[in-house]
This record gives structure tokens, C-alpha cells and sequence, in this order.
């Protein structure tokens, strides 16, 4: 469980991060659906085994 916590966090504040530098770039305000993004995605990261994101990136890269 801690993990988990510990990779949400990592993921989220840099998501967060990106969509910060994102919305003061396009000058647009925050919605909610894109905050709703941002933790769905840390959720994602967080719960997913890393050997999958290995995975897609391999195939990517065929």
C-alpha cells in the first residue's frame, strides 16, 4: 500500500506539474474535467505494474 501512495504522489506531482506549465502556456482556466484527468492518470500509474508500461513502450518502439 505504501507503494502505491508513494507512486501516486510521484506521478501526480508531476502531472500536476505539466498541466500547470500547459494551462499558463494556452492562457485558458482550469476545469474540472482536466483535474479529473490529472488524478485519474496518477491513479492509473500508481495502481499498473511498471512492467507493463515496459511493455507498451517496447512495442511502440518495433
Amino acid at each position: 500500500m505504501k507503494n502505491y501512495l508513494h507512486k501516486f504522489y510521484q506521478s501526480f506531482s508531476m502531472l500536476a506539474m505539466v498541466w500547470i506549465i500547459v494551462t499558463a502556456v494556452i492562457g485558458k482556466p482550469i476545469s474540472r474535467l482536466s483535474a479529473i484527468g490529472i488524478l485519474v492518470a496518477a491513479v492509473i500509474v500508481a495502481i499498473v505494474p511498471d512492467e507493463w508500461f515496459e511493455k507498451v513502450i517496447n512495442m511502440i518502439h518495433q
